[in-house]
């Protein structure tokens, strides 16, 4: 895989936190399904009727407070101050 390729997978990827993460602080109890960004959460599995994990929310919180502290910073002012 080359750079610019790989460099544009990391920029979606920290857009779809910010967009999931976003969604589930409005509503933390919305489905994987209800929020549906990714094709694989629209399927009709178990675990896609179900809330974000703790595990998920911890990682796409790392992912975006690492790769773009000022939309981190943006979500969770509260959590921001004190990274």
């Amino acid at each position: 895989m080359d750079w610019e390729r790989l460099v544009k997978i990391m920029f979606i990827e920290i857009q779809c936190a910010y967009f999931i993460l976003r969604n589930w602080k409005e509503n933390p109890i919305a489905t994987k399904r209800e929020i549906g960004l990714w094709a694989h959460w629209k399927e009709e599995r178990e675990e896609n009727d179900r809330p974000l994990s703790s595990e998920d929310v911890k990682r796409m919180k790392a992912l975006l407070r690492h790769h773009a502290s000022s939309s981190y910073g943006e979500l969770f002012p509260e959590e921001a101050l004190h990274v």
